[in-house]
């Protein structure tokens, strides 16, 4: 087995474990990232019990410089940061 998990693989997965059918892990899995998204969009954090803590977070604009001496403006950012609880630091 590689060491990437597609979306496809986590979807057999769940229903596996849950016993329930692919579709219906599929509606749960995409009705629980589509939360997630809407929350960090808000701004707010998202904290799973025993798993971590996924947080957006800002990055300012800043100055750059390329190799070729050009300075210009990189644009600010907004990105996702994830810290991972204790439970879960074991597996690293």
């Amino acid at each position: 087995m590689s060491g990437v998990i597609t979306k496809g693989d986590m979807l057999k997965s769940v229903a596996e474990a849950a016993g329930i059918s692919r579709a219906q892990a599929e509606k749960a899995v995409n009705a629980l990232l589509d939360n997630m998204a809407a929350e960090l969009s808000a701004g707010r954090e998202v904290r799973l019990a025993g798993f971590g803590v996924f947080k957006s977070s800002y990055r300012a604009p800043r100055r750059s410089v390329a190799p070729n001496g050009d300075e210009g403006m990189t644009r600010g950012v907004t990105s996702v940061r994830f810290r991972p609880y204790e439970a879960l630091k074991q597996y690293e």
